[in-house]
């Protein structure tokens, strides 16, 4: 099975009332492909979400979401970063950055996530999961303790930027 990381943005603002009924017919179809959905990460705005699920592979992904007619930004394999201190979320909030950029290679990548987990307990951001797209290209980190201000900081001492940086509340299954 593969981790398979959806991007989604909508027209319009996401209701409790479509989610509710989004789940109750995504769900089957889902299972019945062999998905099962680990978490979603929805905006403050409701306008984007990021969804994970375990799948055979990205292109089972697609295929539900084609049979579904779910817009999506983009779908792709990857694998969760790890980190070593393992923190455990104080609560359902969360800040979301998107990172998409050339492929790099996995010593630049090694280097990039120890300089962005360093930055992180220096600044008192609590790191809670990150995914990294199988070909390196793109990248989603999961965070607490995050302010406007604090994100500078971190893409200042990285000496990168970030493409989408959004507060977001954790859906659960």
């Amino acid at each position: 099975m593969s981790l398979v990381i959806v991007e989604t943005v909508a027209e319009q603002p996401l209701t409790d009332a479509y989610l509710e009924e989004a789940v109750e017919i995504a769900l089957p179809c889902l299972q019945a492909r062999g998905i099962t959905w680990l978490h979603s990460l929805l905006s403050r705005d409701r306008a984007q979400m990021i969804c994970l699920y375990d799948s055979p592979d990205a292109a089972t992904v697609r295929n539900a979401y084609a049979h579904l007619g779910v817009q999506k930004r983009a779908i792709w394999s990857g694998e969760m970063i790890p980190n070593r201190s393992r923190p455990q979320p104080n609560s359902a909030d969360r800040s979301v950055i998107e990172a998409h950029s050339p492929a790099s290679s996995a010593p630049d990548w090694n280097r990039i996530h120890q300089q962005f987990s360093q930055c992180c307990r220096e600044l008192g951001v609590n790191w809670l999961r990150s995914y990294l797209s199988l070909d390196r290209t793109s990248a989603v980190y999961e965070l607490e303790g995050l302010d406007a201000e604090t994100i500078r900081n971190v893409s200042r001492k990285l000496g990168t930027s970030f493409d989408r940086i959004w507060s977001a509340h954790l859906l659960m299954p």
